[in-house]
């Protein structure tokens, strides 16, 4: 089953290691663990010479890309010596028919088969805004072919009119991770920034004119299942 909504790997792995770190006593770990930087959320550890061989053209400092996995990296120190950084939230996929894991990328790059889109560069869900909104739509998002798109319809309030939303332009820098659709009505914008593994979406209220109540439409095969938080999930099944 999958779900766009909600990822729950990085919270298991968290879980999983602080399991592991209450049931070995630490100076076992010491010749081995250098440091957690909770911050950056990643675990580095010196390694022995367990690498493949075959890597006579590494340099120190180089990562040895082969050694990938979806949470951590491996870097030549010399001397027969290897780093390891262990990320709580993935830092690689694997697209389908390829051997190796690449870097995700949630910058937002030119679409190059839509002129009017921007997309993330790699990230796991693949997310397509529009430069400038059509008829009210100005998001689409696909996760292994299962695919949603976004239109923001109108606007009201309990004493105020319904308003329809305007075709804005975005405003978005290459390499970026934010896509402002700036007034889409008098006082907000629509704000979306990306992530490696979702997307955060606000209305930024600049000034309040009456409007509370926000109509989408949400165009997709997928099924939509009300959650006892309230929440929605959208789900292949």
């Amino acid at each position: 089953m999958c779900q766009l909504r909600k990822c729950k790997k990085g919270f298991l792995l968290v879980m999983v290691l602080s399991l592991f770190f209450s049931s070995v006593p630490l100076d076992g770990l010491a010749e081995e663990l250098t440091s957690i930087d909770k911050k950056q959320g990643v675990i580095v550890k010196e390694t022995p010479n367990d690498i493949q061989e075959g890597q006579n053209d590494i340099k120190p400092g180089d990562e040895v890309i082969e050694e990938r996995t979806e949470y951590s990296k491996v870097f030549y120190n010399g001397e027969g010596s290897y780093t390891k950084k262990i990320y709580f939230e993935p830092i690689h996929k694997k697209e389908k028919g390829k051997k190796q894991f690449e870097e995700i990328s949630p910058s937002l790059v030119d679409d190059s088969k839509r002129s009017n889109e921007v997309e993330t560069e790699n990230a796991m869900i693949e997310s397509n805004f529009y430069k400038k909104m059509v008829d009210g739509k100005y998001a689409t998002f696909n996760l292994n072919g299962n695919e949603l798109s976004y239109t923001l319809l109108e606007a009201s309030g309990n004493e105020v009119p319904s308003v329809p939303s305007k075709d804005v332009q975005a405003t978005f820098k290459k390499k970026d991770t934010k896509i402002l659709h700036k007034n889409v009505f008098e006082g907000i914008d629509l704000q979306n920034i990306t992530f490696g593994q979702n997307v955060k979406e606000d209305l930024v209220l600049k000034s309040y004119k009456g409007l509370h109540i926000f109509k989408f439409k949400i165009q997709t095969a997928l099924k939509a299942e009300s959650k006892k938080d309230g929440s929605i999930s959208f789900v292949d099944q």
